[in-house]
């Protein structure tokens, strides 16, 4: 199953000056790559903005802000 959380540019340019992290952190952190402390809070913040999480093997995408 592979998984991530869809935001648009400017969210994902919003989260790297939030976190003060590179743009390859915040990748990593939405493309479930990376389960650090950093990442889990990037997805949290992603999520709150408006985020989708993308399922690929069901094909769909699951709002948990709904």
């Amino acid at each position: 199953m592979k998984n991530y959380v869809s935001v648009p540019n400017e969210t994902k340019r919003s989260l790297r000056k939030t976190f003060d992290c590179t743009k390859e952190m915040v990748w990593q952190a939405l493309n479930y790559k990376s389960d650090s402390d950093l990442a889990k809070r990037i997805r949290k913040l992603a999520l709150e903005k408006g985020g989708v999480i993308y399922d690929e093997s069901k094909q769909n995408f699951k709002n948990l802000n709904a």
